[in-house]
C-alpha cells in the first residue's frame, strides 16, 4: 500500500496484532495481522531524532539517502514496550557534502578532493586523502568537528583542470563555472577572496590560526612529509596563491545503522530482555550489526546485506511463529 503512513502498533495480550495507518486521502485504516515486520529505513531523515541519539546538532548533518526515513518504525515499537539499549547515534557518515546540492553534482564532488580541510577553528583534522579510502573514517573524523571548510587556492583549481581529479576518472567538471554559480546562488557556502585574512574573515575562522595552518601544511608540501597525519605526498598540494576559496561542508551521511535490539531471528526485544512475540525489524530499523560506526573499508555494503538477510530471518522465524 503506497502512500500509507503507519503509525501504532496494535497488540493483544502482549502480543504484536497489527498496525494503525493513514491512507493518502487521510483516513484511517486498521490491519489485523499476527505478524509485524518493520522495515521502514531507520532515521535519517528525522532531525528531531539525530539530535537525540547521535547528540548532534541535525543543522550540521546532510542525510543524503531516500526520503522518508523518518524512524516511523523504530518510534511505533518503542512506544509499545521496545528497548532502546542500541540506538546509540550510529551513522553511516562519508563526510563533505553541501545542502544545497545532490550528493553527486559537482560542487559536491570538490569535497572528496584531498586538499586541506580544516574545522571552524582552522585546525586540520584528518589526513584528506582518505576520504577516498575510507569515506566511513573520514566521516567520523568529520563528526567530532563542527563546521568544516576546504580551503582551496586558484592554482590548486588550475592543477585539478589540466591533470585531472585525484581519485576519480573521467572528465573533469567545470569547476570554475560551478564555483562562480554557487558564489551567486549559496555565498553562505562559498567563499572567496584575495588573502587568507580576508577569507577568515569571511568564513569567520580565526585568522592567525588558519594563517598557522596553512603554513605549516605547506612546510610540509615542500617536505613532502605530513608530520600530522601522514598523508602521501602525492596529496599534499601547497595553498600559496591567491585567490583563495573556503568550501563549507556538513556531515554527509547515507543511513542510520543502530536501531530497535533484535534477536539473531530479527524478534524484537522489549526492555525487560524479552521477545516481543509477533513483532520483528530488518535494515536499518535493526540495530546491533554495527557499533559506534560503519566500517566501509572493511566490510563494504554490508548495511544493504543485513537489511536483504535481516528480513530474511524475520520472515523465516514468522513461519516458525504462525505455526504453533
Amino acid at each position: 500500500m503506497l502512500n500509507t503512513t503507519g503509525n501504532e502498533l496494535i497488540m493483544k495480550d502482549g502480543k504484536a496484532a497489527g498496525i494503525k495507518a493513514t491512507k493518502n486521502d487521510g483516513g484511517n485504516l486498521i490491519i489485523n495481522a499476527p505478524v509485524v515486520i518493520l522495515a521502514t529505513g531507520g532515521y535519517a531523515g528525522s532531525p528531531e531524532m539525530i539530535e537525540k541519539y547521535a547528540k548532534m546538532d541535525a543543522d550540521d548533518v546532510y542525510d543524503t539517502g531516500i526520503a522518508g526515513r523518518t524512524g516511523d518504525g523504530i518510534n511505533m515499537a518503542l512506544a509499545v514496550g521496545a528497548s532502546d539499549r542500541r540506538l546509540n547515534g550510529s551513522l553511516m557518515n562519508f563526510g563533505s557534502a553541501m545542502k544545497p546540492y545532490g550528493v553527486y553534482e559537482p560542487v559536491n564532488l570538490l569535497g572528496w578532493l584531498p586538499v586541506l580541510k580544516v574545522n571552524e577553528h582552522g585546525n586540520r583534522f584528518v589526513d584528506e586523502s582518505l576520504m577516498n579510502e575510507d569515506w566511513g573514517t573520514n566521516g567520523n573524523a568529520q563528526r567530532q568537528q563542527g563546521t568544516i571548510y576546504m580551503i582551496m587556492s586558484k592554482q590548486n583549481l588550475d592543477n585539478f583542470a589540466e591533470n585531472g581529479l585525484p581519485g576519480f576518472g573521467g572528465e573533469t567538471p567545470d569547476f570554475y563555472g560551478e564555483i562562480e554559480g554557487a558564489l551567486k546562488d549559496h555565498p553562505d557556502y562559498v567563499f572567496v577572496a584575495d588573502s587568507i585574512d580576508d577569507l577568515a574573515e569571511k568564513t569567520n575562522i580565526d585568522k592567525e590560526q588558519l594563517k598557522a595552518t596553512i603554513e605549516r601544511y605547506n612546510g610540509f608540501a615542500k617536505t613532502g612529509i605530513d608530520l600530522d597525519y601522514g598523508k602521501d605526498a602525492e596529496f599534499l598540494y601547497p595553498v600559496e596563491e591567491g585567490p583563495y576559496y573556503a568550501l563549507r561542508f556538513e556531515l554527509g551521511i547515507f543511513a542510520t545503522t543502530d536501531g530497535l535490539v533484535v534477536t539473531p531471528d530479527a524478534q524484537v526485544v522489549d526492555k525487560e530482555g524479552n521477545i516481543i512475540p509477533g513483532l520483528y525489524a530488518g535494515g536499518s530499523d535493526a540495530g546491533g550489526l554495527n557499533g559506534e560506526t560503519y566500517e566501509v573499508s572493511i566490510v563494504p555494503g554490508a548495511q544493504q546485506a543485513w537489511a536483504v538477510n535481516s528480513g530474511r530471518f524475520a520472515v523465516q522465524d514468522a513461519v516458525k511463529y504462525l505455526n504453533k
